[in-house]
């Protein structure tokens, strides 16, 4: 099922395993993304689920081991529902092919006679392949693969998000490529949506003030602020960003400091501890955590998948004990406590 961006997939997705669930035949689902798996009902990571490798061969062998409790899941499951199919290499898909016929005692048909549906966008990222050409990520995508041709395809086409038909067909042009574009692949957007004469600070608060108008009114409702978000595109905008957010939400700010001293004797000992304090690397937070009540947190690592904390879920921040953040996650709805790492 290739749907473009806006179609609802994981919607469409759930509802067919809801329908499934309905007449009680069991369902196996995962995704290649730890959020999006958490999104499919039951679901999680293909890779927690099958025990897949990271490093991808031809000849690959999933880790799922016969008379286990996972084996079993995936031989009772009648039907296998996979998300965001444009992310997985090949050799994923083959080898799973390879394991359902093992397990279910099936080499004549493809999974092991399980019905299979996997949603995608094939405009978004395609498998990552270290130190690889375009060229060589086309060929690693499940459109590459023998059993490519096996599958019967339907598009979900009708954009439920976008409203604006001109909109509309400029998020297409840029996704199949046929937008204007410079030989570096830049594009220029319509002026109408886009800010270019101001300095980087007033940028910055004109989107602020759009995106999170009324947050004095709003700043302690979960909900409103899970409808809206800031992309940035470098770590650098993101934290100049955050750091303008922080100081506009009511409240008094809490600094979380990271541990910062020795433990035993190391060529850093005669490092300076505000030297090591300074260091920003990505996908690790400051050392210097600032937060206010009511604020936004994004987890940074997977905790715990059966709960929904993956790497990129969003929590809100209530409180503080120690080194243990106090935070709620409104999608499960539920307190949750995260260490600070």
């Amino acid at each position: 099922m290739d749907a473009v961006a806006g179609t609802v997939k994981a919607f469409t997705l759930n509802v067919i395993i809801s329908k499934l669930l309905s007449e009680e035949k069991k369902v196996f689902s995962a995704a290649f993304a730890g959020i999006a798996g958490t999104l499919l009902i039951g679901g999680s990571t293909f890779s927690s689920q099958t025990k897949a490798p990271r490093d991808t061969s031809e000849d690959m062998v999933l880790g799922v081991e016969k008379n286990t409790l996972l084996c079993k899941k995936i031989q009772d499951s009648e039907v296998v529902v996979l998300d965001e199919g444009s992310q997985f290499h090949k050799y994923y898909i083959e080898a799973f092919d390879w394991l359902l016929q093992d397990i279910m005692g099936n080499k004549e048909l493809h999974f092991g006679g399980k019905h299979v549906i996997i949603g995608s966008d094939f405009g978004q990222t395609l498998p990552i392949v270290e130190k690889a050409s375009q060229a060589t990520q086309f060929r690693m995508s499940i459109k590459r693969s023998y059993l490519w041709a096996k599958f019967q395809q339907y598009r979900l086409i009708s954009n439920e998000r976008c409203r604006n038909e001109e909109w509309k067909n400029t998020l297409l042009q840029i996704r199949s490529g046929e937008y204007e574009s410079d030989e570096d692949g830049n594009i220029k957007l319509p002026t109408e949506i886009t800010y270019c004469d101001d300095n980087a600070e007033e940028l910055q608060d004109k989107l602020i003030n759009f995106v999170y108008d009324g947050m004095e009114d709003n700043y302690a409702n979960p909900e409103w602020f899970m409808d809206r978000c800031i992309l940035c595109p470098l770590n650098k905008s993101t934290n100049e960003m955050n750091e303008r957010l922080i100081k506009k939400l009511p409240g008094k700010e809490i600094i979380s400091y990271s541990a910062d001293s020795s433990t035993g004797v190391n060529d850093f000992e005669e490092v300076p501890i505000e030297f090591l304090n300074s260091f920003d690397y990505p996908g690790f937070p400051k050392h210097a955590l600032r937060l206010k009540q009511n604020m936004i947190l994004m987890l940074m690592r997977n905790i715990n998948k059966k709960q929904g904390l993956c790497n990129r879920t969003r929590l809100i921040f209530k409180n503080i004990r120690g080194n243990v953040l106090e935070c709620y996650n409104p999608v499960r709805r539920e307190w949750v406590d995260i260490p600070r790492i």
